[in-house]
Order: C-alpha cells, then sequence, then structure tokens
C-alpha cells in the first residue's frame, strides 16, 4: 500500500469507473485495476463490486473510504504548509471552507479575486468541518474561513449563502422520488449522520427533538462525500446541505421542509487580528460580490 494506492482508491469511489477514474488520474484502465487489487490483496477485503458496466463500493470500502479521505487530506494541507513556507507569503492567501461551497461558490470568487485583484496570488486551501476551520482560525493556520456560523466572540462572521438542507436516499428508497419530503415523515428511517463533533449533528439534534422526529443513526462521518458514499452503498438516509454536485443515478437528493432552517454560509475572520492585506483585500472582494448580486 502507497500514497497512489490511496489516491486511487478514492478517485475510483467518486467516479466508480475504471476508465474515467484512469483518465482523470492520468495512468492506464490496467495500471489502475493492478493498483485496486493490489490494495485489496494489502487490506484482505473487497472495496469494490461490478454494478453494470462500472463499479460501486462495498459496506467495507465505504466505512474505508472515510478514513482514506481522512489521510489525503491530512497529506495534502502538509504539502499546502511547505508550499506556503517556500511561497511569497505577500502573495498568499489561506483559505478554510466546507464542502457545500468547494464545488461552485468558492471557485468563482477564487477565479474573480484573482482576475481583479493580481494573477498570482497563490490559494492554501483546507477542507472541514465549521468547527475545525473555526479552531484553525483561531490557532493561526488559515486568514479566512467560509463555514457555518460560529457562536465565539474571537470569530467576526457575515452571512453570504443560504442553502436548503437536501435528504439524501438510496434511488430504491420508498421515498425517492418525491418532490420534498416533511421532516416528520422520517420516523424510523435508519440515517447516517454527521459527527458528533460538527455543528450540523448539534442543529439536526435540535431539530428532531423540536419536531418530535425519532431517527435510527447507524453510522456517522464528518463530510458530506462520505455521508453520500454510504447512502449509495444504501446503508441508510442522510442530510446535507444542498450543493450542485448532489446529482447522480444511484441517489435522490430532496428538499426536506418542516425543519424551519437553512443553512447559513459565513465568511470569517479573527476579531482582534488584523488580516494581511491580501487576505483583507479577498474578504471584502466577497463581501462586495455578494451583495451586488
Amino acid at each position: 500500500m502507497n500514497y497512489n494506492h490511496l489516491l486511487y482508491f478514492r478517485t475510483l469511489a467518486e467516479t466508480e469507473n475504471y476508465r474515467r477514474a484512469a483518465h482523470q488520474l492520468h495512468i492506464t484502465q490496467p495500471s489502475l485495476s493492478n493498483a485496486i487489487h493490489n490494495l485489496e490483496v494489502d487490506l484482505g477485503v473487497q472495496l469494490f463490486e461490478k454494478k453494470g458496466r462500472g463499479v460501486r463500493l462495498t459496506v467495507q470500502g465505504t466505512r474505508y473510504l472515510e478514513y482514506v479521505s481522512r489521510a489525503l487530506k491530512e497529506l495534502s494541507q502538509g504539502e499546502l504548509m511547505l508550499s506556503y513556507e517556500m511561497a511569497d507569503s505577500d502573495h498568499v492567501l489561506r483559505l478554510g471552507y466546507v464542502m457545500s461551497v468547494s464545488y461552485d461558490a468558492v471557485p468563482e470568487w477564487m477565479k474573480g479575486f484573482r482576475k481583479q485583484y493580481r494573477k498570482d496570488i497563490f490559494f492554501s486551501c483546507i477542507n472541514d468541518t465549521s468547527d475545525a476551520l473555526g479552531q484553525e482560525l483561531l490557532n493561526g493556520n488559515v486568514d479566512v474561513i467560509l463555514s457555518s456560523y460560529l457562536d465565539d466572540p474571537r470569530i467576526t462572521q457575515q452571512t453570504l449563502l443560504r442553502r436548503e438542507p437536501v435528504l439524501l436516499l438510496p434511488k430504491n428508497h420508498h421515498l425517492a422520488n418525491r418532490k420534498s419530503i416533511d421532516i416528520r415523515e422520517l420516523n424510523g428511517e435508519s440515517f447516517i449522520a454527521h459527527s458528533r463533533n460538527t455543528a450540523f449533528h448539534r442543529i439536526m439534534t435540535e431539530i428532531y427533538q423540536r419536531t418530535d422526529t425519532h431517527v435510527r443513526i447507524v453510522s456517522e462521518a464528518d463530510e458530506d462525500r462520505a455521508i453520500l458514499g454510504m447512502v449509495r452503498a444504501g446503508l441508510g438516509c442522510g442530510i446535507v446541505l444542498n450543493n450542485p454536485e448532489l446529482h447522480g443515478t444511484d441517489f435522490s437528493a430532496v428538499p426536506v421542509t418542516g425543519t424551519g432552517f437553512l443553512g447559513d454560509i459565513c465568511i470569517g475572520k479573527r476579531a482582534d487580528d488584523p488580516l494581511p492585506d491580501t487576505a483583507e483585500a479577498f474578504y471584502q472582494y466577497v463581501l462586495n460580490t455578494v451583495s451586488e448580486q
């Protein structure tokens, strides 16, 4: 087992197709197949099973994906740290953000800021839960975060976006074809929840109590991607904030009503610590961009 094997495994888990995964990884399909086979031999478990012309994760593969994603994220952060130390710090912006804005809002803001401010800005980015990002901010490891609201006087935050919660369902679930689902209809359903150390877990726990909804938590994970993987494997349902990447042929994403909740995405910085010029310029750029929309 090596770094490439883990990267290959995650890419295949995301694409569910050997040809597409090999194309993304810039390797041959036989090389990818051989690497996955060697990884399965090393672990002593089957990670993928055939599904039509593609593959999908087994139950063991779905569970393993959460750990692999976490390990690869840590390694990526280490690489970014080294890149940051080697780069001109005047042109580096250390940015942390949650998964629900990683596919659309953040890349567009980065692109627009580079065009307006300067083209050689180096973005050092991490993706994590809101609570973890808040701690990274307070520890001085990032300059700006894009997260849910954090009730901490040491962090200054302003709301940028609001996103509705959606229910992720296996395609064969009896509620999968609904246009919307009231939270109270989920009594007794098996759920993959956000981990107990996340703000989203606390929010959903309060909603379940307030609406007298009793779900059965069968697993938990930090990241939306890991929750989606378990939903696709048929392990249960999950609630996440809506984002453009929630589409596929083997699961459904249905708006949830009756929660009285919209997820705020806020931009945050340390309250009593002036930002570097580049980070402050980005902070103001995002606020101005959102206010003009």
